[in-house]
C-alpha cells in the first residue's frame, strides 16, 4: 500500500470554499486536489493500492482520507476532485454519510500521521534525502509532503520523532503533485522490473 499524506496549511476545512476560487477561498485547495488526482489516477483507472490523506488546517483540523480501491465518481480534473472533497466535508459537517471511498475525521496533523503510518514505514520527501533509486523500500509505505509551504519546524520534528527516513526524488524542488507523480513512477518502475517494492 502507498499512502500520500499532504498537509494543507491553509486549506479550508469546512467545505465553504468556491470551486471557481480554489486558491483563494479554498486556501490552496487546488494543490490538494491536484495532489489527490496525481496519486490516485492512471490513464483509465484508479490505483487500488493507493490512499491519499489530506490534512486540512484552514479552520478546525480535518483529515480527508481517499481510498483508491473504494473511491467512486471521481475524475482526474482539479475541479471535480475539489467538488468531491467539498461534498465530503459538507456531509461530515452535517453528520451525513460521506462519498464512497472518502472519509472525513477531525484528526489533526499529529493524529492523522500516527494513523496513516500504522503498519507502514514513514518517508519524508525532501531534496536533501537519500536518493529513492538507491533506497530499499517496503511494500507498505507512507510519504509525507507539504503543500506550497514546507512542513513547519514542529511538523518536521514530529515526522523525525516518528522515525521517518528522508527520501529525495532529485535535487530540484518540485510541486507537491509533481513529487507524487514522480514517486509513483519510481515505484511502478520497480514493480515492472519484477523486483517488487524492494
Amino acid at each position: 500500500m502507498r499512502r500520500f499524506l499532504v498537509t494543507g496549511h491553509r486549506a479550508t476545512s469546512d467545505g465553504s470554499f468556491r470551486l471557481d476560487d480554489l486558491p483563494g477561498t479554498g486556501g490552496r485547495m487546488d494543490i490538494l486536489a491536484m495532489s489527490a488526482s496525481s496519486a490516485l489516477f492512471l490513464s483509465h483507472s484508479l490505483r487500488s493500492d493507493v490512499e491519499v490523506w489530506l490534512v486540512l488546517m484552514g479552520g478546525p483540523s480535518r483529515t480527508l482520507k481517499i481510498i483508491g480501491s473504494e473511491a467512486r465518481y471521481l475524475f482526474p480534473d482539479e475541479r471535480n476532485m475539489a467538488s468531491m472533497i467539498r461534498t465530503a466535508l459538507l456531509r461530515h459537517r452535517e453528520g451525513k454519510r460521506q462519498t464512497p471511498g472518502m472519509y472525513v475525521s477531525d484528526a489533526n496533523f499529529e493524529k492523522a500521521l500516527s494513523e496513516a503510518i500504522r503498519d507502514s514505514e514513514l518517508f519524508y520527501l525532501k531534496e536533501d534525502g537519500a536518493d529513492i533509486r538507491d533506497s530499499e523500500l517496503p511494500e507498505d509505505m507512507t510519504f509525507v509532503l507539504g503543500d506550497d509551504r514546507d512542513l513547519t519546524d514542529d511538523e518536521e520534528k514530529l515526522v523525525e520523532n516518528l522515525g521517518a527516513a528522508r527520501l529525495s526524488l532529485g535535487n530540484k524542488s518540485m510541486h507537491t503533485y509533481q513529487a507524487i507523480c514522480t514517486a509513483n513512477y519510481e515505484l511502478d518502475r520497480r514493480e515492472n522490473d519484477g523486483t517488487g517494492a524492494l
